[in-house]
């Protein structure tokens, strides 16, 4: 529910052009991000934000969070806030979950694909999708497994 009503807050404040349409590119990079945003979720809130806040502090954290988008949305100082923002839902509700599909799985794809004029364009979005994915997939395949494998019982 609060999803649905991010998306109509965004749209109400930075409509999609006239000649927006869900053709299939718009489909994969939209697919692309959703992807994207996953790991960032995983590993950044669920690893690193964890890390970096207990080193650092929320401030740094959520500077971090800003910087590690150099290269893509160097939009730093919004990416600041919204680090903030994440870490304080994190925080309070202690679970990544909180935050991806409210904030990242609508946020992330809209803002992407309609609200911010400085986003990189995505090249080959099918490939990075499909190889983002089997990778993740993998890496949950291989951590499922060593936690089943009786050498990681005996070494427990």
């Amino acid at each position: 529910m609060l999803a649905v009503g991010l998306f109509f807050l965004m749209r109400r404040g930075t409509p999609p052009p006239a000649d927006f349409r869900w053709t299939t590119d718009v489909v994969w990079k939209a697919a692309y991000v959703v992807v994207a945003v996953t790991f960032e979720c995983l590993f950044f809130y669920g690893f690193l934000r964890t890390l970096f806040e207990r080193a650092f502090g929320v401030v740094l954290a959520a500077a971090f969070y800003a910087f590690h988008h150099a290269g893509f949305q160097p939009e730093f100082a919004k990416l600041f806030f919204v680090g903030v923002l994440y870490a304080t839902t994190f925080r309070l509700g202690n679970s990544a979950l909180l935050i991806w599909p409210f904030f990242i799985g609508v946020g992330g794809v809209y803002d992407v694909l309609v609200s911010s004029k400085v986003v990189a364009p995505i090249e080959h979005a099918e490939i990075r999708t499909i190889a983002l994915a089997v990778l993740m997939l993998a890496a949950v395949v291989a951590a499922a497994s060593s936690r089943s494998s009786p050498r990681s019982r005996l070494s427990s």
